[in-house]
Parts: C-alpha cells; structure tokens; sequence
C-alpha cells in the first residue's frame, strides 16, 4: 500500500509541472506541497517499519539481512534527498516562477518517478521470504 502511496505521490507532481506551464505558480506549489505532505508521511511511516525490522533482526545476521538494510536505507535515503529538493522548490515557487524553476520542477518530479519506480523492487525484496 505505501508503494502505491508514494507512486501516487508523482501525479501531483505531473499536475504541479503542468500548472506551472500554465503560469499557475499558485496551483503548481499547492501541488508540490501535496506531494511533499504524502512522501514525507510515506518516509515517516518506513522508517517506523525499518525500526521495528531492526528489533526483529539484524543486518549482520544472515546475507538477506544485510543486502535488505542496505537496500531499505539507501531507498529511504533516495526519499529524503527527495523531501529537501521539494523543500528547496517549495522555496523558489514562493518567490515567483521562472524558466529555471520549471525545468527544476520538471527535473524533481523525474527524480520523484525514479524514486517511487525503485520502491517496487525494494518491496519485493521485503516479502520475497514470505513468498
């Protein structure tokens, strides 16, 4: 459900790049700071799950653990990179709309598709030994 969460979270981004086409700079950081609401309750609720995965066990356990801690916290890494470029966004809207900013926007909303893409194997990993 949270991979679907933060997929989702890229819709709000493609509609803040297509305001800001529009030269709806309003629309378009309302936009950014939805999506920015949604990633950051997704990273919030990961590291709450990662957290109670560590009490479980260990990344020097067993090989799993360890390439499942890695890959968990540089995909949570990925995410948080991502919350500081919207934050920093979220700045440069504020103060009026650009050429740069919007080639920005379009950059930071790619970034956040990679991001939300990755996640799916990151959870395949996570229930591959339930499977």
């Amino acid at each position: 459900i949270l991979t679907g969460v933060l997929l989702a979270s890229v819709v709000p981004m493609r509609a803040a790049v297509r305001s800001a086409l529009a030269a709806r700079r309003a629309q378009a950081w309302l936009a950014v700071a939805f999506a920015f609401a949604v990633q950051a309750a997704y990273l919030g609720v990961q590291i709450k799950l990662l957290s109670d995965d560590l009490h479980k066990h260990k990344p020097a356990d067993d090989a799993y653990g360890s390439i499942y801690f890695t890959l968990v916290g540089l995909h949570h890494a990925h995410v948080a990179i991502g919350l500081a470029l919207d934050l920093w966004l979220l700045g440069k809207l504020a103060t009026g709309l650009t050429n740069y900013r919007l080639l920005a926007l379009r950059v930071i909303t790619m970034y956040w598709a990679f991001v939300a893409l990755i996640a799916i194997p990151v959870v395949l990993t996570q229930v591959y030994p339930s499977l």
